[in-house]
């Protein structure tokens, strides 16, 4: 078998690693020229240094963009306008790959889309944040609705009122109001405690007067 066979059969995820690269190549004598030669030929794709994805006629299923960009950065967790419009809250399809970190802030530009960090204080960065399981080979960190939205109004310096709130989120972002009113409360309280942020109080309390 050749030793793209050998490693397209190991893989069973369509991202992979450096080190699982590696591993499934250790009987060959020079596997640092094969993976050269995998990327010469378009067998494998570099997404960034130690990080890669089968090239696009050699895939057995799709990329899984979300688990993806938790492993490009991080930590990190899938936040911000790409969550929003996971969960359905917004209407527009969003392909920038939104996430926050504790780290840096940070794009890259890779073959496979754009994936964007924004800095959160590591104090902010727990709460809110769910696992879910895509597959069985695929899983990733997202905000829950309610910390999607609260991390994108919190870099907003002009939401004051909560008619500014209702204004921004409502008509700018198109967020129907009984979506709204399905945010959980407590944990808007949890991180309104947390962000002390005015937007995302006014957030809190416009939630309470549409449920």
């Amino acid at each position: 078998m050749s030793a793209f066979g050998v490693i397209r059969g190991a893989i069973k995820t369509e991202e992979f690693d450096y080190e699982s690269l590696m591993q499934t190549l250790r009987h060959y004598r020079k596997p640092r020229d094969a993976i050269t030669r995998f990327l010469n030929n378009g067998s494998i794709t570099r997404v960034k240094k130690g990080l890669y994805v089968f090239g696009e006629n050699y895939r057995k299923g799709t990329i899984c963009k979300e688990s993806l960009a938790n492993l490009i950065y991080g930590p990190s967790y899938l936040s911000l306008e790409y969550a929003l419009s996971y969960y359905g809250l917004i209407p527009e399809r969003v392909e920038q790959v939104t996430s926050m970190t504790p780290l840096r802030s940070k794009t890259f530009q890779t073959p496979i889309g754009v994936f964007d960090y924004v800095h959160l204080h590591p104090s902010k960065i727990a709460v809110g944040i769910t696992l879910i399981v895509a597959d069985l080979q695929h899983q990733f960190l997202i905000a829950t609705p309610e910390k999607a939205l609260s991390d994108r109004i919190s870099f907003h310096k002009n939401l004051t009122s909560m008619q500014d709130v209702y204004s921004f989120v409502c008509e700018g972002l198109r967020i129907e109001e009984d979506l709204l009113a399905k945010f959980r409360i407590p944990l808007l309280k949890e991180i309104e405690e947390i962000y002390r942020n005015p937007a995302v109080t006014h957030l809190t309390q416009l939630v309470k007067e549409l449920s």
